[in-house]
């Protein structure tokens, strides 16, 4: 993890062997699993692949290791973290 004017991002490999900033929206967990959101930093924000990525957090020898989840757990993982914001906005009120 890395941290460039305050914003926490990780720089991860992709399947075709590039390099992808993703900037740390949040970590949650969800079901006894945790995820963390992400926000790609290469891709602008008016194209249509930006969005929220959602990975889950494994944990191999105490360090973090960050694995794709199946698109069924994936449309769960994102109302889950729906609720989250919305409950932290309540929370602001």
């Amino acid at each position: 993890m890395n941290e460039d004017n305050g914003v926490n991002f990780v720089s991860l490999i992709d399947e075709a062997g590039n390099t992808v900033d993703l900037e740390i929206v949040e970590t949650f967990d969800y079901k006894d699993r945790t995820f963390t959101a992400f926000l790609p930093m290469d891709v602008p924000t008016d194209s249509p692949d930006y969005g929220l990525v959602f990975l889950e957090n494994l944990y191999e020898d105490d360090e973090v290791v960050f694995d794709t989840i199946n698109d069924m757990d994936e449309m769960e993982v994102y109302e889950a973290y729906q609720q989250l914001i919305f409950s932290q906005e309540e929370e602001d009120e």
